[in-house]
């Protein structure tokens, strides 16, 4: 079972918005970056919409209907259809909600708070929140991608990947069926039988590169797999090309070690570059060439001022965890108080990076991707300045208060969409949208 579900008692979603262009050299999820460019955003900015509830200051659990949420982790997902003319344009929002056991698909990114979706996924209706396995059925999706051809969600608790052909996906009609499923043998299988090539343990972070590659962040067998194409069978095992962070396809076992991962979540990469959430180690990995062979070792790390420290908060860079508690611009701290939970990185258009740094309750950008170990990031959401941590503070007083357009509790996702940055903020129950002042 993916760890996420211990954290129900808050309840829990899983976002993915991906953007492909079909009309630009921009697709995909990745999309390489452009030069640099100064921030964008800026520290503790007000977010504009809100996703899942009536307004900025609720954060209550629903139960699942038209346009309600309950948590938010894994990727966001936005995507973009041109047609003949610059008016001939198809949008689609969807967002996998781990907690309901669905994917909601909205009409593009919404622009006014509550706003309804147009179509589930996994359900035979806006009130079906129940898990199962099946050709219709989601349990714990936690995370998507895609392209123009295909939308993939990874359905955790099914211990698969499903393939849904065709856009923009159908207005509501119920039950709608998956075209491929990855990791099983068939779409009524939830078979967890080992460290294979072609099998996966509670899937997470999904991503397709520009060039149709297709990394599967393989949360509970410490690894990311892999494949130089989507599969084309509908059903059916596929082994992987490569297995990232083991060494090995048969090597499952999680590991602090530079090669190492431990329960990773995200995952981009745009051909060229790759950036993997090591959620367990309290750390994000870089490379700066995707790797093509075992056993490459990451470039860059972030949240760490070596390859070989994994405790969060660990300001002094002694390899222990702050205490008191004490954050700083370069400290990362992504496990929210339980074995693992989600972590978001992204890379917008410009090269901008994004990560959600989920225990201290804030968001962190950087101008550029880093080139350095432990570099301090630009920009801050979710908190005034790098030193604080305290969720849903909107006074700043480090006191906990509640929920606000500006504050943040164990946000787990994060998307750049054009001029906007898309935001789950898993413990509001909620997604923000900010944009670019």
């Amino acid at each position: 079972m993916f760890v996420m579900n211990r954290l129900k008692a808050v309840g829990a979603v899983s976002i993915f918005l991906f953007l492909v262009a079909c009309s630009s050299s921009d697709s995909g999820n990745g999309g390489s970056p452009n030069p640099p460019a100064d921030s964008a955003f800026s520290t503790f900015d007000e977010a504009s919409v809100v996703i899942g509830q009536v307004d900025f200051s609720t954060q209550t659990q629903q139960r699942a209907s038209v346009n309600s949420v309950s948590g938010g982790t894994g990727p966001i997902a936005y995507f973009v259809e041109t047609g003949d003319s610059s008016s001939d344009v198809e949008k689609q929002l969807i967002l996998p909600i781990e907690g309901q056991n669905r994917s909601l698909v909205f009409d593009g990114v919404p622009e006014s708070n509550f706003a309804a979706a147009e179509t589930v996924l996994g359900q035979a209706s806006f009130l079906g929140e129940l898990a199962a396995v099946g050709i219709n059925k989601m349990n714990t999706p936690v995370g998507a991608a895609a392209n123009a051809q295909i939308v993939l969600i990874s359905d955790s608790d099914n211990h698969r990947v499903l393939g849904f052909e065709g856009f923009p996906l159908a207005a509501f009609s119920s039950a709608v069926e998956a075209d491929k499923v990855i990791g099983q043998n068939a779409f009524n299988e939830n078979n967890l039988l080992g460290c294979t090539a072609s099998q996966f343990n509670a899937p997470s972070g999904v991503t397709i590169t520009p060039s149709g590659k297709l990394l599967v962040a393989d949360t509970e067998h410490h690894r990311v797999l892999l494949f130089n194409a989507i599969p084309n069978a509908a059903q059916g095992l596929i082994d992987a090309d490569l297995a990232i962070g083991a060494g090995s396809f048969t090597n499952c076992n999680a590991s602090s070690a530079q090669l190492g991962l431990k329960r990773p979540t995200g995952v981009w990469s745009d051909d060229d570059t790759l950036i993997v959430a090591d959620t367990g180690n309290n750390r994000v990995l870089i490379w700066n060439e995707l790797p093509t062979v075992a056993g490459a070792l990451p470039d860059v790390v972030l949240g760490q001022v070596n390859f070989t420290q994994v405790a969060a908060n660990d300001v002094n860079g002694d390899g222990l965890t702050d205490f008191p508690k004490a954050v700083s611009a370069s400290t990362l701290s992504l496990t929210s108080n339980v074995n693992t939970s989600y972590t978001g990185v992204d890379v917008s258009s410009d090269g901008q990076l994004c990560i959600t740094d989920t225990d201290n309750n804030r968001v962190l950008l950087w101008d550029s991707i880093p080139s350095k170990n432990g570099e301090a990031a630009d920009v801050v959401l979710g908190q005034s300045d790098f030193t604080r941590w305290v969720q849903w503070d909107d006074d700043q007083d480090g006191v906990v208060g509640f929920p606000s357009s500006r504050t943040l509790y164990n946000p787990m996702a994060c998307k750049f969409i054009d001029d906007k940055l898309v935001v789950a903020d898993y413990g509001t129950n909620r997604y923000l949208v900010f944009e670019q002042q």
